[in-house]
């Protein structure tokens, strides 16, 4: 290589370096241009990760969940005793059993009644044995053997023995009524009417005196729902108030039974400050399985929702200032509006506030680290 072509190398070498530099310097930032690099990266990495919801119309909310008993009316209550003085063998049927009109109840032993119908076989054996004496005196007297008188005797005594017979069978009836029935070890005790077995009062064994309540039966559609209703609650309830009832056994994502009410309670126990409500099945609703007297469950309560109100998540609901907060969504930013909240609906609040109606987009997912980053500034 020639001293001209190592200049020339040298130089473009030279030439090189100085583009480098020049480069460097144009890409490195300034000491203020670097702060605010950070401040923005720092700011887009606190910015929370929203997901958005639109606000729903509301059907009916719920208001609350309160404890309840299957219970029966008073005046809807059959109690049903021995119609005459039994000892109870044994039961036929069983609490929450359904019975119909003349289904038999228990095996019973009535003392009286045993006593008396064996008067009436005793009498009915007298009755035949004094027919038999007239219709043998009648052919006495037909044959000589006897005068009309003697014939007319028997006649007579026939007579007083048929008249005791009747008097006894009227009394073994009355007393039996359609209440008892004549079985191969004693009597059967039949049901007068048809229902729910509710209670077993009377145990066997034990002579019960007549009408003595031993069984309580309810009718099919007499049990109703009764639940305590804290003073507070019941005063944001309507006439039309809705409720939804569920067993204690029941699964949560079963259907519950629907109900309306049916009863209000007057006066605020002072106990505990709650008022006494009674709820029907409506008419709508599917009864396939009766309500069990005295089984225990759950009353959910609704009620028509203002029509100023809508739905919401219940994440999307936080508190600010001890306030209850919602954040939507206006000109693409996350406002903060304040709510009353009224109620429940299943997974969602029923929340009320200025401007908010059905399909305004809310924060579903993200409010509390709004709320959190607000707090901040």
């Amino acid at each position: 290589m020639s001293i001209e072509d190592s200049i020339l190398s040298a130089a473009a070498l030279w030439g090189l370096l100085v583009l480098i530099a020049a480069s460097a310097a144009c890409h490195e930032p300034t000491a203020n241009g670097s702060e605010s690099s950070r401040a923005q990266a720092a700011h887009e990495s606190m910015k929370p990760s929203l997901r958005w919801e639109e606000a729903a119309a509301p059907d009916r909310a719920t208001v609350a969940r309160l404890p309840a008993e299957v219970v029966t009316p008073e005046h809807r209550t059959v109690r049903q005793g021995p119609p005459v003085d039994a000892i109870i063998q044994s039961w036929r049927i069983s609490p929450g059993q359904t019975v119909e009109v003349g289904q038999p109840l228990a095996e019973v032993t009535a003392p009286e009644l045993t006593d008396l119908e064996a008067d009436i076989e005793r009498m009915q054996r007298v009755v035949q044995k004094r027919q038999s004496a007239v219709e043998q005196r009648r052919e006495n007297v037909e044959g000589g053997f006897q005068t009309a008188t003697e014939l007319m005797d028997a006649e007579v005594q026939l007579e007083e023995a048929v008249s005791t017979l009747r008097s006894l069978r009227r009394q073994a009836s009355a007393r039996r009524g359609q209440a008892l029935r004549r079985s191969d070890s004693g009597h059967l005790w039949m049901a007068t009417a048809s229902g729910v077995v509710s209670e077993l009062s009377c145990t066997t064994g034990q002579l019960r005196r007549a009408g003595e309540s031993c069984v309580t039966i309810t009718p099919k559609e007499g049990a109703v729902v009764r639940v305590d209703i804290p003073q507070q609650l019941s005063g944001r309830l309507s006439e039309d108030v809705r409720a939804e009832w569920r067993s204690l056994g029941a699964s949560r994502q079963a259907p519950g039974l629907q109900m309306v009410m049916t009863r209000r309670g007057g006066a605020v126990q002072p106990a505990n400050h709650t008022r006494r409500y009674s709820f029907r099945p409506a008419p709508e609703a599917d009864v396939a399985g009766d309500l069990l007297v005295g089984e225990a469950g759950w009353v959910t309560l609704k009620v028509p929702a203002p029509e100023d109100s809508v739905l919401v998540p219940r994440l999307a609901v936080t508190r600010m200032e001890n306030t209850p907060t919602i954040f939507v969504k206006r000109d693409g930013e996350a406002v903060q509006v304040n709510v009353d909240v009224l109620g429940e609906y299943e997974t969602d609040y029923l929340v009320r506030g200025e401007g908010l109606k059905p399909g305004v987009p809310v924060v579903a997912d993200g409010a509390f680290n709004l709320k959190s980053q607000r707090v901040l500034q």
